[in-house]
C-alpha cells in the first residue's frame, strides 16, 4: 500500500509538471470554458439514475458539454472550473449548480456565493456499495490549523446551500494520519454576506479529520462572529479529530440525522484506501469529538449518533462579544452516544436556561459530566438511558429509560413529488422579474400550462416578482424559486426569488382569497420569499391599531398540500391549512402579524420553522429598486421595540390547531409571539419546542381548548416574572422535559410535568483534567496492524515521515508549477492585448 503510495505521488507530479508546458492543459487546470458551451441560464429538472427526495431544477451544470472544464476522474485540479459555474450563478442573482456524479479533485477553497446552492448526486453511505455519485476529492494541503484559503474545500455565504456530496481525502491513512482543515467552514458575519441562513444536506465524510465548523473564524479583535440559521440534515460519515465544532449562533439552529461512525470508512473499499475499522476506533476513542458546541441559542438537535469517540458532544464556553455570559441553550431528541470515553460533558451552561435531552442513550465511563457551577441552568433528561458514571449538579430526569417513554409517532417529511416536467415563468411566458410590472398574468399562465398538462414545476428564476392578483396553483403542480436550500435576505443584498405582494388588503382577512391558493391534491410551494411592500415599518410605522388587514399568503384546499423551503418577511397571514389533510410545512421562516400558521384536518406536519418578529425589519431590495425605500438598519432597533414588539407580542398567535388530528409539531420556534400554541378541538404531539420573548400580561406557550396534547423538550422564556407557560379549558397536555426562565415564577399552570426530580449524581474532582478539551492534545498515537496481529515495526516510522516528506515536497511542487501556469496566462494575455 506504501509503496503504491509513492508511485501515485509521482505520477501526479508528472502530470502536473505536463500541464504547464500544453496550452490545453493549462486552460482545464485554469478552470476556463474550454469547450464549445451549450446555452447557460437556461433552467432543467435533472433526471439521473441517482435518488431525489425533491425535484431537482438547475440553472448550471457544471460539466464540460456546458463550458465548465470539470474533471470527473479526480486526475486533474476541477476547483476553478466549480468556483466559475458558482460565479456565474451567483451573478444570475443566485440558483441550484449541478455537479453530476464523479471525482473531482479540489485543491484549494471554493467560496460558494450568496443565494448559490451546490448540488450533487447521491446515494446515501448505508446504501451506497461503492458508488457514492459526486465525490469531492480534497487535493487541499495538510494543516493543523482550523480554516484557510488552501485548507477548507468549501466557505458558505449566506442563504447557500451545499447539497448531496461525498468528501474523501486520498491522501490520509490510519497508519501516517494527517491533520486536515474543517472540510467546510461556515465563518459567520465576517461580511454582511456571510450572516445568515446555512443549508447542508444528504453529505457524507469518508475519512475527514475535521468536518463543519461555524462561527470560529478569526475577525478583527474578536475571537468569532455569529451567525444564523444554520441547518444540518442527514451528515453521515467518519470523522477522526472533530466531527462538528458550532459556535456563536444568534438565531436558531436545527439539525437533524447526524452519524458519525468508524463503519463508513471501514466499509468503503479499496478504492478510498479504507483500513481496519479496529485502527480507526484506535485513534477516536482516544482523540477525537463528535460535537463541539458553544454559544447556539435555542438549538433544535434529533436523531444524531455518535459512536466510539472519546467525547460524544463537548459543550464550551461562548465566545459572544456581549455583555452577558452567553452559553448553549437547546433540546436534544433521540441522541444516541456510544463507545465513549464521556458521552456528554458540559463546560458551560447559560444562567436560568439549560440543556435538555429525551428519548436518548449516553454511553461511556462517565455518562454526563455537568461541570458547569451550581449557579447556572438545569440538565434535564427524559426517556434517557445513562450507562456510565454521572457528576455534577441541577441534573434532573425520570426514572423512565429510552425505551419506556411513550412514543411520538413518526412525522413523514417528505411529498409527493410534482410532474417532472418544467414551465419556466420567465424565459417561456414573459414573467417580469425585475418588480417593476406586474407579473402576476404571465405566471398564472405558466401555471394554467402545467395544469393542462397535468401537472408541473413552474419555476420562478432569481429575481423580484410583483403580484398585483392571486394566482392558483394546480393538483399535482410546485411552484418553485431560485435555489435548493432556504434563503433570506443577506444586508444590503438581495437574491434568489421574492414576491412582492400588492395583492390582499381586506376586510375579512381570515375568508377572503388568498395570494396563492393550492387548489388540488399535492400542490404545493417552495424555495420563495414574500414581502407586502404596503407593510413597511420603516415608511408607515404601523401600530396594533392601524396595521392593515391581509389576507393569508398561502392557502391549501387539496390533500397533501405542502409548503417547503420559504420565508415569509412580515406577513399579516401566513399559512392556511386548516381544510387539508396530510399537510406539511416544512423550513418555513419568518414573521407573523395576526396567525403564523391555521392547521386542522388529520396528520398534519409542522417541522423545523420559526417566527420572529424582527424578520421584517431584515427585508433588502436590490440596490436599483424604486419602489419604495424599506429603511436602514440604523432605525432597526428603535422599530423593534416601538412597532414590532408592540405589534407581534400582543397579536401573534403563531400556531393555531381547529379541528386537527394527530398534528405533529417538531422543532418549532417562536420569538416575540403571544402565544405559540392556540389549539381547539385538537390532538398534537410535539418534540424541541421553544418560545422566548412572551409579554408578561397576556399569553401563554400553549393555550388549549377541548385538546390533548404529549410533548418533549419545551423551552420558554417570558422576558419577566409572571405569564402564563399553559392555560386550559377540559384540556391535557403532558410535557417530558419543560424549562422556564426564572422557574420560580411564570408557571402558572403546571400540566403534567415530567422530569422535575433532582437526580443525585457527584461531585466533580478530577473529570475535568481528564476529559479535557481533548481536540486541543497533542496525539500519540501508535498504529497496529491488525492483519497479523502485530505491533508495527518502530523502523517503519522512516517510511512513514518519507511520505510526510514526499507529500510536502509536492505540495510545494503544486504551488510552484500553479505559479509558472498563471506566469504563461498572464504572458497570453499581455501577447494578445499587444497584437
Amino acid at each position: 500500500m506504501k509503496q503504491t503510495r509513492k508511485i501515485s505521488v509521482g505520477v501526479t507530479v508528472a502530470l502536473l509538471i505536463a500541464l504547464v508546458f500544453t496550452g490545453e492543459q493549462a486552460s482545464i487546470l485554469n478552470g476556463s470554458r474550454a469547450f464549445a458551451a451549450e446555452e447557460q441560464g437556461t433552467a432543467q429538472i435533472i433526471e439521473s439514475d441517482y435518488p431525489r427526495d425533491e425535484i431537482l431544477v438547475a440553472d448550471i451544470i457544471c460539466s464540460p458539454e456546458y463550458g465548465y472544464a470539470t474533471d470527473a476522474t479526480g486526475k486533474v485540479p476541477s476547483t476553478l472550473a466549480i468556483q466559475n459555474a458558482v460565479n456565474d450563478c451567483y451573478a444570475m442573482g443566485g440558483g441550484t449548480v449541478y455537479l453530476p456524479a464523479g471525482n473531482y479533485l479540489v485543491d484549494a477553497r471554493i467560496d460558494l456565493k450568496s443565494y448559490v446552492s451546490l448540488v450533487g448526486d447521491y446515494i446515501d453511505p448505508d446504501e451506497a456499495e461503492g458508488d457514492y455519485g459526486t465525490v469531492i476529492v480534497a487535493g487541499v494541503a495538510s494543516t493543523s490549523d482550523d480554516v484557510g484559503e488552501s485548507y477548507n474545500l468549501f466557505r458558505m455565504q449566506g442563504s447557500s446551500a451545499l447539497i448531496e456530496l461525498t468528501f474523501f481525502y486520498p491522501n490520509q491513512y490510519m497508519d501516517f494520519v494527517m491533520p486536515y482543515a474543517y472540510a467546510i467552514e461556515i465563518p459567520g458575519g465576517i461580511t454582511n454576506s456571510m450572516h445568515t441562513t446555512f443549508t447542508i444536506k444528504n453529505i457524507t465524510f469518508l475519512n475527514a479529520y475535521k468536518g463543519i465548523c461555524a462561527s470560529i473564524t478569526p475577525h478583527s479583535t474578536l475571537k468569532s462572529v455569529t451567525h444564523e440559521q444554520l441547518y444540518l440534515e442527514n451528515v453521515k460519515g467518519t470523522i477522526l479529530r472533530e466531527g462538528m465544532h458550532l459556535t456563536n449562533s444568534s438565531e436558531v439552529g436545527n439539525f437533524c440525522g447526524i452519524t458519525l461512525s468508524p463503519s463508513y470508512w471501514a466499509e468503503a473499499g479499496e478504492e478510498f484506501n479504507a483500513p481496519d475499522v479496529r485502527n480507526i476506533v484506535d485513534y477516536t476513542s482516544e482523540y477525537g469529538v463528535g460535537m463541539i458546541l458553544g454559544d447556539l441559542e435555542w438549538q433544535q438537535i434529533r436523531d444524531v449518533t455518535l459512536e466510539d469517540y472519546h467525547t460524544g458532544i463537548y459543550f464550551t464556553e461562548g465566545d459572544r462579544n456581549t455583555d452577558y455570559s452567553m452559553s448553549f441553550i437547546g433540546s436534544f431528541y433521540r441522541l444516541s452516544v456510544t463507545g465513549s470515553f464521556c458521552a456528554v460533558y458540559i463546560e458551560q451552561m447559560y444562567a436560568n436556561m439549560g440543556i435538555q435531552f429525551a428519548k436518548s442513550v449516553l454511553e461511556g465511563q462517565y455518562a454526563l459530566v455537568n461541570a458547569s457551577p451550581a449557579s447556572d441552568g438545569h440538565v434535564q433528561l427524559s426517556g434517557v438511558d445513562c450507562k456510565g458514571e454521572l457528576r455534577g449538579s441541577n441534573l434532573y430526569y425520570n426514572d423512565q429509560l429510552c425505551d419506556e417513554a411513550p412514543e411520538i409517532e413518526e412525522a413523514e417529511l417528505s411529498y409527493e413529488l410534482p410532474v417532472a416536467e418544467l414551465f419556466d415563468a420567465v424565459r417561456d411566458y414573459g414573467a417580469d422579474n425585475t418588480g417593476s410590472t406586474d407579473a402576476s398574468a404571465a405566471v398564472q399562465g405558466a401555471l394554467d400550462a402545467a395544469r393542462a398538462n397535468g401537472g408541473g414545476v413552474v419555476y420562478l428564476p432569481a429575481g423580484v416578482y410583483r403580484l398585483e392578483s392571486p394566482l392558483t396553483v394546480y393538483a399535482g403542480t410546485q411552484l418553485r424559486g431560485a435555489g435548493s436550500g432556504v434563503q433570506r435576505d443577506n444586508i444590503d443584498e438581495c437574491g434568489g426569488t421574492l414576491l412582492l405582494a400588492y395583492y390582499g388588503k381586506s376586510d375579512t382577512p381570515e375568508t377572503s382569497e388568498a395570494l396563492i391558493t393550492l387548489s388540488g391534491d399535492n400542490s404545493g410551494v417552495s424555495c420563495l420569499r414574500v414581502v407586502y411592500p404596503e407593510l413597511n415599518l420603516f415608511e408607515k410605522g404601523y401600530d396594533s391599531e392601524t396595521l392593515p388587514e391581509y389576507a393569508f399568503t398561502l392557502r391549501g384546499e387539496g390533500k397533501g398540500n405542502y409548503a417547503d423551503k420559504l420565508y415569509l418577511e412580515g406577513v399579516c397571514n401566513g399559512i392556511d391549512f386548516s381544510s387539508c389533510d396530510n399537510a406539511l410545512i416544512s423550513r418555513v421562516m419568518g414573521s407573523y402579524y395576526r396567525i403564523g400558521f391555521k392547521v386542522g384536518g388529520k396528520d398534519a406536519v409542522i417541522d423545523n420553522c420559526l417566527h420572529n418578529g424582527i424578520c421584517i425589519l431584515k427585508v433588502t431590495l436590490p440596490s436599483n429598486s424604486e419602489l419604495y425605500a424599506w429603511g436602514t438598519y440604523s432605525k432597526r432597533s428603535e422599530l423593534l421595540a416601538t412597532n414590532v414588539y408592540q405589534l407581534t407580542r400582543y397579536s401573534t398567535h403563531f400556531i393555531v390547531l381547529e379541528n386537527a388530528e394527530n398534528a405533529k409539531i417538531n422543532h418549532v420556534f417562536s420569538f416575540a409571539a403571544n402565544t405559540f400554541l392556540t389549539a381547539t378541538n385538537s390532538t398534537f404531539t410535539g418534540a424541541n419546542l421553544g418560545m422566548d420573548s412572551q409579554p408578561s400580561d397576556s399569553g401563554a406557550m400553549f393555550e388549549l381548548t377541548n385538546s390533548e396534547g404529549l410533548c418533549y423538550n419545551t423551552l420558554r422564556d417570558a422576558c419577566s416574572m409572571v405569564g402564563n407557560y399553559y392555560s386550559d379549558s377540559e384540556s391535557t397536555l403532558t410535557v417530558y422535559n419543560r424549562i422556564t426562565l426564572l422557574p420560580g415564577f411564570g408557571m402558572n399552570n403546571e400540566g403534567n410535568l415530567i422530569a422535575d426530580t433532582v437526580m443525585s449524581a457527584g461531585a466533580i474532582h478530577n473529570e475535568a483534567a481528564e476529559i479535557g478539551q481533548i481536540w486541543k492534545q497533542e496525539t500519540d498515537y501508535v498504529f497496529v496492524d491488525y492483519s497479523d496481529g502485530e505491533t508495527e515495526d518502530p523502523g517503519n516510522a522512516g517510511e512513514r515521515d518519507g511520505n510526510a516528506v514526499i507529500i510536502l515536497c509536492v505540495c510545494a511542487g503544486v504551488v510552484v508549477i500553479a505559479a509558472g501556469v498563471a506566469a504563461v496566462i498572464l504572458w497570453r494575455k499581455k501577447e494578445k492585448r499587444e497584437k
